[in-house]
C-alpha cells in the first residue's frame, strides 16, 4: 500500500498515516501511528493552549502529550520547561 506521502507533523520524523483533528481546537494535523496511539498533539498546539488558558485546563489536556527534543513529553512537564514558561508568558503579555 502507497503511503500519502506527508510526514507526521507531531514528530516529524515518521511518515503519516492520515490527517487528523487536533483535540485542542479545529485544526487538522498529519499524524503518525505512533503519535495518533499517544494521543500526542504538536508542540504549537500545546503553546497555543498555554497562551490562551494559562495552567488551568481540563484533565483531558493533562493527559495528553507532545514531542520535543526526540522523546514524548507530557503536558505537565512541558508547561514547566522553557517552551512552557515562553508560552505562558505570551499569554500574559497578550491576555493579561
Amino acid at each position: 500500500m502507497m503511503g500519502i506521502g506527508l510526514t507526521c507533523q507531531v514528530c516529524d520524523a515518521n511518515e503519516a498515516k492520515g490527517v487528523a483533528c487536533s483535540g485542542l481546537g479545529a485544526v487538522s494535523f498529519a499524524y503518525c501511528q505512533e503519535c495518533l496511539d499517544r494521543g500526542a498533539e504538536p508542540e504549537g498546539m500545546f503553546a497555543c493552549t498555554a497562551e490562551m488558558c494559562g495552567t488551568d485546563v481540563a484533565d483531558f489536556v493533562r493527559d495528553m502529550t507532545t514531542f520535543r527534543d526526540g522523546t514524548y513529553v507530557s503536558w505537565g512537564d512541558w508547561i514547566v520547561s522553557d517552551a512552557g514558561k515562553a508560552a505562558l508568558t505570551a499569554g500574559e503579555l497578550a491576555y493579561g
